[in-house]
C-alpha cells in the first residue's frame, strides 16, 4: 500500500459515507496479494481509523502474510473495531455476517 493508494480511498470512503447520518460500516480487505505498506500509507490508515473511529464495526482482512496477521492482532489493540484474518474471502464474508 502506498500514499497514492490512500489518496484514491480516501475520496471514495467520504463520498460513499456523506449523506449517511449514523454509518455502520464493515470492511472486507483483500490483502493477499498485497507486498508491503510503506510508513507514509500506514499513517494514512492510522488517520482513516481516527476519522472513521466508532463507525467501523468489524474488518475482515484476507491474507496469507504473517506480518500482516501479527499487525491485526495488534492492531486489535488500538481500535474498537474488531479485526479478523481470514484464508478465504468466503470466511471472511461469513464472519462479516454475524
Amino acid at each position: 500500500m502506498t500514499h497514492k493508494d490512500y489518496e484514491k480511498i480516501n475520496p471514495i470512503l467520504d463520498k460513499a459515507l456523506k449523506n449517511v447520518s449514523n454509518p455502520s460500516i464493515d470492511v472486507l480487505l483483500d490483502a493477499s496479494q498485497l507486498e508491503g505498506w510503506e510508513l507514509r500509507a500506514a499513517w494514512d490508515d492510522v488517520r482513516i481509523g481516527i476519522k472513521y473511529a466508532g463507525k467501523i464495526n468489524k474488518i475482515a482482512i484476507v491474507t496469507h502474510k504473517k506480518w500482516l496477521e501479527v499487525s491485526s492482532k495488534i492492531a486489535n489493540w488500538f481500535t474498537a473495531s474488531e479485526i479478523e484474518t481470514f484464508e478465504s474471502e468466503s470466511s471472511a464474508i461469513d464472519w462479516l455476517k454475524r
